[in-house]
C-alpha cells in the first residue's frame, strides 16, 4: 500500500483509494450527463470535472 505523506511523514491518503475515488467520480458524472440527455457540451463537462478535481485537490496542479 502506497500512501501520500506530509512533511512530518504522517500519511494523508492511500494512492489506490484516491485512484478509485477519481475513477468512480468521473464515471458517475459521465453517467449522469448521459442519463440527462447530455445537457452540456463536452468542453463544458471537461472544464467542470477539471475544476472539481483541482479545487478539491483530487490531483495536484
Amino acid at each position: 500500500m502506497v500512501k501520500m505523506e506530509r512533511a512530518d511523514d504522517e500519511p494523508i491518503i492511500d494512492y489506490e483509494l484516491k485512484a478509485q475515488f477519481m475513477a468512480f467520480a468521473f464515471i458517475g458524472i459521465v453517467e449522469w450527463w448521459m442519463r440527462h440527455q447530455m445537457p452540456h457540451s463536452t468542453q463544458f463537462m471537461a472544464d467542470q470535472v477539471r475544476n472539481l478535481f483541482e479545487k478539491n485537490q483530487v490531483y495536484p496542479k
